[in-house]
């Protein structure tokens, strides 16, 4: 799989639900269901720390099942699919 490749579906798809296949950084697998773009449960605090990405190879999106934001490197997607999209 094409990393490039991956990265622009991935910010193609526009606030759509997406599911990717990775490896976690303690070896399993991990299946998740999510999104970018999502602003709804960003705090409103403005003394929190805001994250910065600096690494354009990790990826920053809404967890739709934990209801929270999560990252994955690109690199260790094995599988994505958004629609009829489907890379492996």
């Amino acid at each position: 799989m094409n990393i490039e490749q991956l990265r622009s579906t991935i910010a193609s798809t526009n606030s759509r639900m997406f599911v990717v296949r990775f490896t976690k950084q303690d070896g399993s697998e991990r299946t998740m269901y999510a999104k970018t773009g999502v602003k709804r449960h960003l705090s409103n605090n403005p003394n929190k720390r805001k994250v910065s990405n600096t690494n354009q190879n990790i990826v920053r999106v809404y967890d739709c099942e934990s209801k929270s934001y999560k990252s994955f490197k690109l690199e260790t997607v094995s599988e994505f699919k958004c629609g009829k999209v489907i890379l492996k």
